[in-house]
């Protein structure tokens, strides 16, 4: 199969693609969705980003991808007009309806049934915040392990690393909302290895650099997720022998998590493409993965603060240094007590309130940018979390007890699920 991606940038322009609307509400709807839709859905925009090059080269050809950009134009639209939300919701019954009455064979077809599998999962918390989408996954798992088996079954390496870097990326807000068989992860197991540092990693507009990261992000959340429900399911378990064996099976599958997600480091910049971008260099693009892989080891030793017990762990990381000169030296190892940087992370209630009004401040400016109900979602878990913090911290009786209070469980709890992405 002929590079989709490749063609697309070849045929498409940044401003000006190659659909012709039909009729005035689709030039409305096309014109948003390339004006702001693609700035708001990529961590970088070029035409080198997919969601503007592809889908301006699949329109005029593909009744799918068509509803696909009218529904998520008219999705994003109708948080102002309300008379968009129809438009949206009948685009999304077209878009349904003409994947499962075309359930085309070819790899084109199965592409674009991928692709359209993809958004309309990860957009249905844009029409609803409850809604996960969940049911659309399995259509996309399944139509990914048809046409991509393995890495090296691809003669296309950069539409593969286009799909399997969006699937990561959902993988990892879905596991985060759902409880899964690590099982159903698998199929993206051998892909890990696509940011080797002697291959060309193409910047995805969800993931970055770092899709090896979120494939890590999905399995570390699904094991989270499944331990916080054995703790819960613990209370009324008679046999405390079958707990302790499944929370020890649990803390050995998180050292091991925990072992892969340390040792990982960030593609040098030689190996990454330049996403032409101005408001997104290649160190950006590093950088994030570096904060990725921080936030997923931040999931682990919350769920499993066992790990914490070890002396010294030795990670590799990046010099925070962001020159030219920097950036393409290897990562050094070094030893950190992170032990020691997480458990003294301690302050005054003065202090507290500062972090807390800064994190309201930046979801805030966010959410005013993207205008997507997701994000004063995620807000709400975060004030649950302080508030339920605050009253067992006012509540304890031995001023030396840690407080912990679980994210996972505050919005399991309070019904706050959403696809954060």
């Amino acid at each position: 199969m002929d590079s989709l991606l490749e063609n697309s940038i070849l045929q498409s322009e940044f401003l000006c693609p190659l659909f012709k609307p039909i009729d005035d509400k689709a030039i409305i709807l096309s014109t948003h969705y390339f004006s702001h839709v693609c700035t708001i859905n990529s961590c970088f925009d070029s035409h080198l980003n997919p969601f503007r090059s592809v889908i301006a080269n699949l329109m005029n050809s593909s009744q799918l991808i068509f509803h696909l950009v009218m529904m998520t134009a008219a999705t994003h639209l109708g948080h102002q007009q309300n008379e968009m939300l129809s438009v949206a919701r009948q685009h999304r019954h077209d878009a349904i309806s003409y994947l499962i009455e075309n359930r085309n064979v070819t790899d084109k077809g199965r592409f674009e049934a991928m692709l359209g599998s993809i958004l309309l999962g990860i957009t249905s918390a844009w029409r609803d915040s409850s809604a996960l989408g969940i049911t659309h996954i399995h259509t996309a798992r399944a139509l990914f392990q048809e046409s991509i088996a393995r890495p090296e079954a691809s003669n296309d390496p950069q539409s593969t690393s286009f799909l399997v870097g969006i699937m990561a990326y959902w993988e990892a807000m879905v596991a985060i909302v759902t409880t899964q068989s690590p099982r159903s992860l698998e199929y993206l197991i051998p892909f890990c290895k696509q940011e080797n540092h002697d291959t060309l990693v193409y910047p995805n507009p969800w993931t970055g650099a770092s899709t090896t990261i979120f494939i890590y992000a999905a399995e570390v959340s699904t094991l989270c997720r499944q331990n916080r429900l054995t703790k819960h399911l613990s209370t009324s378990l008679a046999s405390t022998e079958v707990c302790e064996n499944i929370f020890h099976e649990q803390l050995t599958k998180a050292g091991e998590l925990e072992a892969k997600v340390l040792q990982y480091s960030p593609p040098v910049s030689g190996c990454i493409k330049d996403p032409d971008d101005r408001f997104t260099s290649v160190s950006h693009l590093q950088c994030l993965a570096q904060i990725y892989r921080f936030s997923v080891l931040v999931q682990l030793y919350l769920t499993f603060p066992n790990l914490l017990q070890k002396s010294n762990t030795t990670m590799s990381t990046l010099d925070t240094d962001l020159s030219n000169e920097t950036s393409q030296r290897s990562p050094s190892e070094i030893i950190v007590g992170i032990e020691k940087a997480i458990l003294s992370v301690h302050s005054s209630d003065f202090m507290i309130l500062h972090w807390r009004s800064l994190v309201r401040q930046k979801l805030k400016v966010l959410h005013e940018f993207v205008r997507l109900d997701p994000v004063p979602r995620a807000l709400q878990i975060l004030e649950a979390v302080w508030l339920r913090a605050d009253l067992c911290v006012s509540n304890r009786t031995n001023t030396s007890t840690q407080v912990f209070i679980h994210w996972l469980d505050v919005m399991n709890e309070e019904r706050l699920e959403s696809i954060f992405g």
